[in-house]
Protein backbone atom coordinates (compact mmCIF):
# COMPACT_ATOMS: atom_id res chain seq x y z
CA UNK A 1 0.00 0.00 0.00
CA UNK A 2 0.90 3.57 -0.39
CA UNK A 3 1.39 6.00 2.35
CA UNK A 4 -0.42 9.24 2.20
CA UNK A 5 1.34 11.95 2.59
CA UNK A 6 0.28 15.41 3.41
CA UNK A 7 0.67 18.23 0.92
CA UNK A 8 3.62 20.82 1.26
CA UNK A 9 2.59 24.25 2.32
CA UNK A 10 4.68 27.57 1.71
CA UNK A 11 6.17 27.35 5.33
CA UNK A 12 7.62 24.05 4.24
CA UNK A 13 9.56 25.84 1.54
CA UNK A 14 10.23 28.24 4.16
CA UNK A 15 12.13 25.02 6.16
CA UNK A 16 13.87 23.68 3.69
CA UNK A 17 15.44 27.02 2.70
CA UNK A 18 16.70 27.38 6.26
CA UNK A 19 18.05 23.70 5.73
CA UNK A 20 19.96 24.54 3.04
CA UNK A 21 21.32 28.10 4.68
CA UNK A 22 22.28 26.59 7.86
CA UNK A 23 25.54 25.74 6.36
CA UNK A 24 25.89 28.81 5.17
CA UNK A 25 29.24 30.13 6.13
CA UNK A 26 30.76 26.98 7.94
CA UNK A 27 33.78 25.49 7.42
CA UNK A 28 34.26 28.16 4.54
CA UNK A 29 31.27 27.13 2.21
CA UNK A 30 29.39 29.80 0.24
CA UNK A 31 26.23 30.08 -1.15
CA UNK A 32 27.38 28.37 -4.86
CA UNK A 33 29.20 25.43 -2.99
CA UNK A 34 25.93 24.46 -1.32
CA UNK A 35 24.24 24.41 -4.73
CA UNK A 36 21.80 26.28 -7.54
CA UNK A 37 19.00 26.15 -9.37
CA UNK A 38 20.79 24.02 -11.91
CA UNK A 39 22.44 21.67 -9.31
CA UNK A 40 20.28 22.26 -6.66
CA UNK A 41 22.16 21.02 -3.37
CA UNK A 42 20.54 18.70 -0.67
CA UNK A 43 20.76 19.08 2.77
CA UNK A 44 21.82 15.71 4.32
CA UNK A 45 19.65 15.94 6.96
CA UNK A 46 16.57 16.34 4.69
CA UNK A 47 14.19 13.40 3.92
CA UNK A 48 14.32 12.94 0.31
CA UNK A 49 10.65 11.83 -0.26
CA UNK A 50 9.61 14.72 1.30
CA UNK A 51 10.92 17.36 -0.97
CA UNK A 52 11.55 16.56 -4.31
CA UNK A 53 13.62 18.38 -7.07
CA UNK A 54 11.12 20.77 -8.04
CA UNK A 55 10.94 22.45 -4.47
CA UNK A 56 14.12 22.60 -4.42
CA UNK A 57 14.56 24.46 -7.21
CA UNK A 58 11.92 26.39 -6.29
CA UNK A 59 13.75 27.70 -3.72
CA UNK A 60 17.31 27.67 -5.37
CA UNK A 61 15.31 29.72 -7.63
CA UNK A 62 15.81 32.87 -4.89
CA UNK A 63 18.92 31.99 -3.30
CA UNK A 64 20.57 31.99 -6.82
CA UNK A 65 19.64 35.87 -7.11
CA UNK A 66 21.50 36.41 -3.50
CA UNK A 67 24.95 34.85 -4.20
CA UNK A 68 26.35 38.39 -4.19
CA UNK A 69 24.68 40.37 -1.33
CA UNK A 70 26.04 42.10 1.08
CA UNK A 71 24.67 40.15 3.79
CA UNK A 72 25.26 36.18 2.13
CA UNK A 73 29.14 37.76 1.71
CA UNK A 74 29.01 38.79 4.96
CA UNK A 75 27.96 35.51 6.47
CA UNK A 76 30.48 33.65 4.20
CA UNK A 77 33.63 35.63 5.11
CA UNK A 78 32.60 36.58 9.51
CA UNK A 79 35.12 35.21 11.88
CA UNK A 80 32.90 33.19 14.06
CA UNK A 81 29.44 31.44 13.15
CA UNK A 82 26.74 29.65 15.18
CA UNK A 83 23.96 28.32 13.54
CA UNK A 84 20.33 27.39 14.59
CA UNK A 85 21.91 28.51 18.42
CA UNK A 86 19.53 28.21 20.99
CA UNK A 87 20.02 30.49 23.98
CA UNK A 88 18.31 29.80 27.38
CA UNK A 89 17.23 32.10 30.20
CA UNK A 90 15.65 33.39 32.97
CA UNK A 91 12.83 35.72 33.64
CA UNK A 92 10.87 36.06 36.54
CA UNK A 93 9.34 32.56 37.22
CA UNK A 94 9.79 31.48 33.43
CA UNK A 95 12.79 29.55 31.22
CA UNK A 96 12.62 32.06 27.81
CA UNK A 97 13.78 30.00 25.03
CA UNK A 98 14.88 31.20 21.54
CA UNK A 99 16.51 29.72 18.44
CA UNK A 100 18.27 32.01 16.44
CA UNK A 101 19.22 31.16 12.30
CA UNK A 102 22.87 32.75 12.52
CA UNK A 103 24.79 34.67 14.73
CA UNK A 104 28.05 35.82 12.94
CA UNK A 105 30.53 37.60 14.27
CA UNK A 106 32.49 40.14 11.91
CA UNK A 107 34.96 42.73 12.78
CA UNK A 108 32.84 44.96 14.85
CA UNK A 109 31.29 42.46 17.12
CA UNK A 110 27.72 39.65 16.91
CA UNK A 111 25.29 40.82 15.11
CA UNK A 112 21.67 37.94 14.47
CA UNK A 113 20.60 37.28 11.40
CA UNK A 114 17.47 35.69 10.95
CA UNK A 115 16.15 34.47 7.12
CA UNK A 116 12.62 34.69 6.30
CA UNK A 117 11.20 33.14 3.01
CA UNK A 118 9.28 35.55 1.57
CA UNK A 119 9.30 39.36 0.71
CA UNK A 120 10.35 42.19 2.43
CA UNK A 121 6.38 43.73 2.13
CA UNK A 122 5.86 41.26 4.13
CA UNK A 123 7.44 42.50 6.79
CA UNK A 124 5.55 42.58 10.41
CA UNK A 125 5.85 43.92 13.77
CA UNK A 126 5.58 40.54 15.21
CA UNK A 127 9.13 39.76 12.71
CA UNK A 128 10.11 43.11 14.63
CA UNK A 129 9.20 41.47 18.53
CA UNK A 130 10.96 38.21 17.07
CA UNK A 131 14.19 39.76 16.46
CA UNK A 132 13.96 42.18 19.64
CA UNK A 133 13.39 39.16 21.80
CA UNK A 134 16.53 37.47 19.97
CA UNK A 135 18.79 40.30 21.02
CA UNK A 136 16.87 40.42 24.37
CA UNK A 137 18.22 36.84 24.90
CA UNK A 138 21.61 36.88 23.32
CA UNK A 139 22.99 40.53 24.69
CA UNK A 140 24.55 39.49 27.53
CA UNK A 141 26.02 36.38 25.54
CA UNK A 142 27.85 37.96 23.06
CA UNK A 143 29.26 41.21 22.88
CA UNK A 144 29.09 44.02 21.47
CA UNK A 145 25.93 43.21 19.93
CA UNK A 146 25.39 45.17 16.88
CA UNK A 147 21.76 44.22 16.47
CA UNK A 148 19.57 41.98 14.05
CA UNK A 149 18.53 41.51 10.69
CA UNK A 150 15.82 40.34 9.30
CA UNK A 151 16.94 38.38 5.38
CA UNK A 152 13.79 38.29 3.07
CA UNK A 153 15.18 35.56 0.68
CA UNK A 154 12.83 36.16 -1.58
CA UNK A 155 13.97 39.80 -2.98
CA UNK A 156 17.00 40.10 -1.27
CA UNK A 157 15.65 42.92 1.37
CA UNK A 158 16.92 43.44 4.85
CA UNK A 159 15.65 45.23 7.56
CA UNK A 160 17.17 45.76 10.75
CA UNK A 161 16.70 46.25 14.07
CA UNK A 162 18.13 47.21 17.27
CA UNK A 163 17.84 46.77 21.03
CA UNK A 164 19.36 49.63 22.70
CA UNK A 165 20.12 49.31 26.35
CA UNK A 166 17.89 52.27 27.58
CA UNK A 167 15.48 50.23 25.68
CA UNK A 168 15.40 47.23 27.96
CA UNK A 169 12.89 48.20 30.47
CA UNK A 170 10.44 49.05 27.77
CA UNK A 171 11.16 45.62 26.37
CA UNK A 172 10.66 43.88 29.53
CA UNK A 173 7.38 45.26 30.18
CA UNK A 174 6.05 44.28 26.55
CA UNK A 175 7.41 40.78 27.58
CA UNK A 176 5.75 40.55 30.98
CA UNK A 177 2.74 41.70 29.16
CA UNK A 178 2.91 39.31 26.59
CA UNK A 179 3.54 36.26 28.60
CA UNK A 180 0.87 37.41 31.40
CA UNK A 181 -1.74 36.85 27.94
CA UNK A 182 -3.84 34.15 27.34
CA UNK A 183 -3.10 33.88 23.25
CA UNK A 184 -1.07 31.46 21.58
CA UNK A 185 1.47 33.15 20.70
CA UNK A 186 2.22 33.96 24.02
CA UNK A 187 1.92 30.41 25.50
CA UNK A 188 4.92 29.81 23.12
CA UNK A 189 6.93 32.00 25.56
CA UNK A 190 6.04 30.19 28.85
CA UNK A 191 7.76 27.51 30.39
CA UNK A 192 7.39 27.01 33.74
CA UNK A 193 10.38 28.13 35.97
CA UNK A 194 10.48 26.67 39.63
Amino acid sequence: TEEWEEPLEPKDLGRLAHQILENLGLGGRTLASLGSFETPGRPAHLYAARFGDDELREVWKFLDQLRDHPLVREIEGAEKIRTEYEVIRPFGRYLLVGRMDKLIKTEGGWRIVDFKFAESSTHSPAAEFQMRFYLYLARELFRPMLGAELFYLKDGGVRKVELEEEDVPRFEEELAARIGGSGEKERALRRPWP
